[in-house]
Formats: C-alpha cells, structure tokens, sequence
C-alpha cells in the first residue's frame, strides 16, 4: 500500500493520536485501492478516523441537503447504526472481491467478534462444500 498520508517523521519524539493516525492509514487504503469501502456502525467523525473525508463521503442515497456534510450517492464510507445488517453488508462485499475495514470500539466489539467468529465458520464450510462454482 502507498503511504500517502499515515507518517510519523520522528517515531518517539511526536506526539499524535493512534486513532487518527490510522484514519490515515484508511484513506491511504481507500487511494490503493478502488473498492476499499469503510463500514462503521458508528459515528466515523467521533471515533477520529474523519481523515477518510479529505477525500470520500459517506454513502447516503436520500436527498443532500446544502448543510449535509461528507454525503455522496457513490459514497465509500458506509455508516449505519446496525452492526448485524452493516456486517453483513460488509461480508457480501468482500464476497463479490470487494476489499473494507469495520470499526467498532470497547462497547461493540463482542458483537463483532461473535459475527467475524461465525463468518469465519462460514468459510471454512464454504471450502468443504460444493455449492457454487469457485
């Protein structure tokens, strides 16, 4: 991947925030590559991974209005308050050959680790049944 914006110039002498930091490191994976989306159940903006606005919007299909931030109908930053329909969103994604990342925080994170658990259930049946072709 480019390391377009995610540098740290003096490792140990700066001072930055790891979750901004890796906002960064999001964009620069969103630049690599042309299907990365972001799926966050929650606010990116307040979660501080908002470097990913620099350049993408958030998927919004309703109508923009003149004070809507960062929304766009082709939009690759998919938030929605539903961790079960965003991950499943998500998995279709990467089915179809898609690439993304999920945040989530403390509060969630069982919920997710639970989901990417049977997900990955799900795989390894997939690799020991023919039900489609590869």
């Amino acid at each position: 991947m480019k390391n377009l914006n995610a540098r740290v110039e003096k490792p140990g002498a700066e001072k930055f925030s790891s979750a901004k930091m890796f906002g960064k490191c999001l964009l620069d994976a969103m630049h690599t590559y042309d299907d990365f989306y972001l799926f966050s159940p929650d606010e990116t903006t307040s979660n501080k991974l908002d470097a990913v606005f620099e350049d993408f919007d958030r998927a919004w299909q309703l109508p923009i209005k003149e004070w809507d931030k960062n929304l766009a109908k082709d939009g690759r930053v998919i938030e929605m308050l539903s961790e079960n329909t965003l991950f499943a969103v998500q998995a279709g994604h990467i089915l179809s050959g898609g690439k993304g990342a999920f945040t989530s925080y403390e509060a969630f994170l069982p919920i997710i680790t639970s989901q990417l658990a049977q997900y990955m259930k799900f795989l390894k049946q997939n690799d020991e049944t023919d039900w489609r072709p590869d």
